[in-house]
């Protein structure tokens, strides 16, 4: 028997790209599976929803909250969700025609908690899409990093539950935090290659440089709550690293597109930092909450980070 899905789309103020993202969802080659919308929207509304009952081919549900972020969107969604699998989607998508099937094959034996797919640049016309592309390495992250972005992942409702949902004190990095604890409960997550969405990337410098610095105070949040995760290292990492690139870039000078690039990564990175930073110096989080346990299955991304602590006993002693 199919597993029933549900599809849960969080949306905010992207009328157009609703309507995008629900027709990929229309048109999907998985039959057993509902949609539901979770609005936080000034202008989008459930005239949108009413239009598209007619066109849909499952129960389309409509659900409005105040803004409160992805995480509280997302939950509100699985408390209203009926499915075995739960696939998440963001409004700035569009789903592969397979993208659901591909999702739940995945999920082969119990021991699969969560599912990510690829996610591909969605007609990038700008540097900045083309370059904002090379943060969506969705294999990468899942074997390094336990994280699923949240525009392509799937999770077992049953696990969400006993889990609490996502933490909604995270307005950014609440699907890396959502990994860890799935991780930690026994589980594993997987990459599905076929399980692909064409994601529209920030098209403004402007839009990667907010975006970037708010994933530096959501990585500076999980610091806090995972205490494992070494984030001064993390930060003393992403400094050497940008010294590095700004004192190799005039070799680039030649090459218009690969300069361009390194002084977006510069930018962002920077970006990052700051976010980051911020967050190690005036982000909390409850002490009663903190987890204090070994993240054995990040010890290559914790090594990766601290090695910087080498390179300072080697300095300084």
């Amino acid at each position: 028997m199919r597993k029933f899905v549900s599809v849960i789309v969080p949306t905010c103020n992207r009328r157009t790209m609703l309507k995008d993202c629900l027709e990929s969802l229309f048109n999907q080659t998985y039959s057993s599976y509902e949609i539901i919308v979770v609005d936080s929207s000034t202008n989008v509304g459930d005239d949108v929803i009413q239009e598209y009952k007619s066109k849909s081919p499952c129960t389309l549900k409509y659900l409005f909250q105040q803004p409160r972020g992805p995480a509280a969107a997302r939950n509100l969604g699985i408390k209203h969700a009926t499915g075995e699998i739960i696939c998440f989607i963001d409004d700035d998508c569009i789903a592969d025609k397979h993208w659901i099937e591909n999702l739940v094959a995945a999920f082969d034996y119990e021991e699969v908690g969560g599912v990510g797919g690829k996610i591909v640049a969605s007609d990038p016309r700008t540097l900045v899409e083309k370059y904002a592309s090379t943060f969506f390495n969705q294999e990468y992250l899942i074997s390094v990093q336990s994280f699923i972005i949240g525009c392509n992942m799937a999770y077992r409702k049953d696990i969400l539950d006993m889990i609490g949902g996502f933490d909604e004190s995270f307005r950014f990095s609440e699907d890396n935090d959502i990994g860890i604890r799935v991780r930690l409960k026994g589980y594993e997550l997987r990459y599905a290659p076929n399980a692909v969405v064409y994601h529209r990337h920030r098209t403004s410098l402007k839009g990667l440089i907010k975006q970037q610095y708010g994933y530096g105070k959501g990585h500076a949040r999980l610091g806090k709550k995972y205490t494992s995760l070494p984030t001064w290292q993390l930060a003393m990492a992403i400094w050497v690293k940008l010294m590095w690139i700004l004192a190799t870039s005039p070799l680039e000078a030649l090459n218009r597109e690969k300069f361009a690039f390194r002084m977006l990564y510069t930018i962002s990175t920077t970006s990052f930092l700051l976010g980051l930073i911020r967050g190690i110096l005036f982000e909390e989080y409850p002490r009663e909450k903190r987890i204090h346990e070994e993240l054995g299955f990040m010890q290559d991304y914790i090594k990766s980070v601290s090695i910087w602590r080498k390179v300072k006993s080697k300095l300084f002693t």
